[in-house]
């Protein structure tokens, strides 16, 4: 299937030991973005209180934070996804502790009615943020080809990876439509190759990000997939693109020039 069962994130605890080595590694030349969340075992008495701990850790050697507010915001493992004036307590108290302007993005799962997820892009917008990852894992186990008894043998978690593609591709193309061309959009979830980007891109992404397809493709998938956008991107590029079917029976869907001449 592509995927992978996830079960940990960064938390205050793990935030000191990013920023050291990112503070004492060798110098990028790129954006470093870190993405913070909480772990099920770092339960603090005020829940926002690993949030912040953790930001404050890494704001100095990230270029922005992402909060993942997915995960558990307390012993009933409740998210900040439940409730929008959780969330907003949140970014309050997050953004108190940032440089007027700091880039803080929020990320969304994409298993979210769309009631919900307005609600939440809303009450984010009501707050300052300005950009959104879609999306993150999702904990369903739908759309599996892995055996059910393999599937449960594995245990619970977020389930990342290529089931998630379809459904990450409708959200962005959703929320697209509803915050217009001025919010920055991340497309991740199911990111494996070229076609799978531009087709996020198509979809409403600004930039697309890749995590699972790590595990699977190695590191030089990032070199490998700058090229191919580039190469689809080039002036004078017409038609479509057809994603290639091992089955020989056609493509899944094209990519259109058009959609990549809007990679960026």
């Amino acid at each position: 299937d592509d995927a992978l069962v996830q079960r940990a994130n960064v938390s205050g605890v793990a935030a000191p030991v990013v920023a050291w080595r990112l503070r004492n590694g060798p110098p990028l030349r790129v954006p470093v973005g870190v993405c913070v969340g909480r772990v099920a075992d770092h339960i603090a008495a005020d829940p926002v209180d690993d949030y912040v701990e953790a930001v404050c850790a890494v704001r100095d050697v990230a270029s922005f934070v992402t909060l993942d507010i997915a995960c558990p915001d307390g012993e009933d493992g409740a998210t900040f996804e439940s409730d929008p004036r959780r969330l907003e307590r949140l970014l309050d108290c997050v953004r108190s502790e940032l440089p007027d302007g700091y880039p803080v993005l929020v990320k969304l799962a994409p298993d979210l009615a769309w009631e919900t997820l307005r609600e939440l892009v809303n009450a984010s917008l009501g707050k300052g943020i300005r950009g959104f990852v879609v999306a993150n894992a999702v904990r369903s186990r739908e759309d599996l080809t892995t055996p059910p008894g393999q599937v449960l043998a594995i245990g619970p978690g977020w389930l990342s990876g290529r089931p998630v593609r379809r459904r990450a591709n409708l959200v962005m193309r959703t929320l697209r439509r509803h915050v217009g061309s001025s919010v920055t959009l991340v497309g991740s979830g199911g990111i494996f190759d070229v076609f799978d980007a531009i087709e996020r891109i198509e979809a409403g992404a600004d930039l697309v990000t890749v995590c699972t397809a790590l595990a699977y493709r190695g590191p030089g998938l990032l070199t490998t997939l700058s090229r191919d956008v580039a190469r689809m991107r080039a002036p004078g590029r017409q038609g479509r693109v057809e994603r290639p079917n091992p089955l020989g029976r056609g493509g899944d869907g094209g990519i259109s020039a058009r959609g990549a001449d809007a990679a960026r």
